[in-house]
């Protein structure tokens, strides 16, 4: 048990008596899943991850593919499938309604042909209101799709990667040289902590890393469950006890 007078609240730390150590706070507040992640830090990497010494710099590097991003490929392929059959149907109907007959090579006809005096022409299949209101209505279908294939992408391709390079740190979340890149101040790292995203499947918080420092950092949020909590344990091992 630690003593309330052996507690320095500005400076983050106390003083165990029995040991002679001294702690930081967050070291104190340990839940079980922190944890496992020191422990999965002292094991073998799993499949796919790995740290890296570059001697002026190192690379923490975790993996999101997964063999069930072959699952989630065909979902997204089903759902996209189906998706097109309808922005196609809307498409063809604008370029009628805006532009005129739509090109030979268009896979679907906006328009059906007509004779009209003896003239051959054109007339839309859908009313231009029609074909408004059916582009708006699928905007959030085409969104829920284009989402399906950065993250199928990401789970087949992706990678997470920590990269820590003397007062420099950053965080680089995506496949091959294209992704996001965060940078952090490693020398202001209080905590690494895997926590709840806002994010929920079946009722289910999906769970990130979290580093704080001069800012909040929020990655491995698509990591398998291993992986991940190999990553908080090595990102707590180096960040927090260099």
């Amino acid at each position: 048990m630690i003593a309330t007078e052996d507690v320095n609240v500005s400076e983050g730390v106390a003083v165990c008596r029995a040991c002679g150590k001294v702690w930081r706070l967050s070291e104190l507040a340990r839940s079980v899943e922190d944890e496992a992640a020191d422990c999965a830090a002292g094991r073998e990497p799993p499949a796919g991850c790995q740290v890296i010494d570059h001697g002026n710099q190192t690379v923490i590097v975790a993996s999101a593919r997964t063999w069930s991003a072959w699952g989630l490929a065909a979902a997204t392929v089903f759902w996209n499938s189906i998706l097109s059959i309808f922005l196609l149907m809307a498409g063809g109907a604008l370029y009628t309604h805006l532009v005129g007959p739509l090109p030979s090579w268009y896979p679907i006809g906006g328009s059906t042909p007509v004779n009209v005096n003896g003239t051959s022409t054109t007339v839309a299949t859908m009313s231009l209101g029609a074909a408004i209101f059916l582009c708006v209505f699928m905007t959030p279908f085409a969104l829920v799709g284009a989402g399906l294939i950065g993250y199928t992408l990401h789970a087949m391709f992706g990678r997470v990667e920590v990269t820590l390079r003397g007062s420099e740190a950053w965080v680089f979340t995506g496949i091959g040289r294209i992704g996001w890149r965060r940078p952090f101040n490693p020398a202001k790292v209080t905590t690494v902590q895997v926590k709840n995203s806002i994010l929920e499947v079946n009722g289910e918080p999906h769970r990130m890393v979290v580093i704080t420092a001069d800012k909040d950092v929020k990655l491995g949020m698509f990591l398998p469950d291993t992986r991940r909590l190999w990553l908080a344990g090595v990102l707590r091992k180096v960040l927090l006890n260099p």
